[in-house]
C-alpha cells in the first residue's frame, strides 16, 4: 500500500494496477474477505480525499486534475465539449478497430495508425486490428495472453515452493492484467491510461522489465520440471 500511495502522484495507472495484482495475490494467498474489503474501503476513501482537495485548491494537485478530467471526458464521450482534443485518439483508435474489420487490411497496408500519436505504444492493439483484423489481431492476441496466464498459474500448482508459485502467478498475471488495460483503452472501454502492451508496445524500459518477469517465471518453470523428472527416474529405477 505505501508503494502505491508513492506511486500514484506520478502515474496513477500503475498505482491502480500494482494496487490490483497485491491485491488479487493477497486473495489467492488465502486472507480473510473482510480484511481485503478493509484495504479497498481504505483505497476508495483515499481517493475520493484527493478529488475533493482538488476540487477545493484546482491545481494543487496537477495529475489529479488529469484524471478527473480523463475520466469526465470517456463517460461524456462526444458530449464533452472538449471532446476533440481530449479524446482524439481515442476516436482515431475507434476507427481503426471498425475499418479493420474481421480480417484486417493486412500487414503493413493499414493507414489510420499513422494521426495515432502513439500508434506503437498507448494504441498499439487498435494498429494490431487495423492490420490483422478483430479475428487474428484481436480475439488471437487475448488468447495468447489467457494461455500464458494459465501456463503460469499451472506452474503455480505444481511447484513446492510457494514463493516460486507466488512469484510465478503475480508476474504473470501483472503482465496479463497490464495488456488487458492496453486493450481495453485501444478499443474504447477503458480510459487512457498510458500503459504499455507486453512484448508488443515500442519502448526499451517496458521490454526490458517484461523479459526479465518471463525469465524468472521460465526459471521456476525449470525447477519444476527438473523435479517431476527426478520424481521419474526414481519411479523407473523402484520399478
Amino acid at each position: 500500500a505505501t508503494i502505491c500511495v508513492l506511486i500514484l502522484p506520478a502515474d496513477f495507472s500503475t498505482a491502480a494496477m500494482l494496487f490490483m495484482v497485491c491485491f488479487v495475490l493477497l486473495f489467492v494467498g488465502g486472507v480473510a474477505i473482510k480484511h481485503l474489503l478493509t484495504v479497498v474501503g481504505g483505497a476508495l476513501v483515499f481517493f475520493s480525499l484527493l478529488l475533493a482537495l482538488n476540487a477545493v485548491s484546482p491545481g494543487l494537485l496537477p495529475r489529479v486534475g488529469t484524471w478527473q478530467t480523463r475520466l469526465v471526458e470517456f463517460f461524456q464521450g462526444s458530449n464533452s465539449p472538449r471532446n476533440s482534443k481530449e479524446n482524439y485518439q481515442a476516436n482515431m483508435a475507434k476507427m481503426a478497430v471498425s475499418t479493420g474489420g474481421f480480417f484486417g487490411k493486412r500487414p503493413g497496408r493499414g493507414d489510420i495508425k499513422n494521426n495515432l500519436y502513439s500508434a506503437q505504444s498507448d494504441f498499439v492493439y487498435a494498429s494490431v486490428i487495423e492490420d490483422f483484423g478483430s479475428l487474428i489481431g484481436g480475439v488471437g492476441m487475448l488468447l495468447l495472453y489467457l494461455i500464458f496466464l494459465f501456463r503460469s498459474i499451472k506452474i503455480m500448482t505444481k511447484t513446492e515452493s510457494k514463493f516460486g508459485g507466488y512469484m510465478a502467478f503475480g508476474l504473470s498475471f501483472l503482465l496479463v492484467f497490464q495488456a488487458f488495460i492496453n486493450m481495453g483503452v485501444g478499443v474504447n472501454l477503458l480510459p487512457v491510461t498510458g500503459q504499455a502492451l507486453p512484448l508488443i508496445s515500442m519502448g526499451g524500459t517496458s521490454i526490458l522489465f517484461t523479459c526479465l518477469s518471463i525469465g524468472i517465471i521460465l526459471n521456476i518453470s525449470r525447477t519444476v520440471y527438473e523435479d517431476e523428472e527426478k520424481e521419474s527416474k526414481k519411479n523407473q529405477q523402484i520399478a
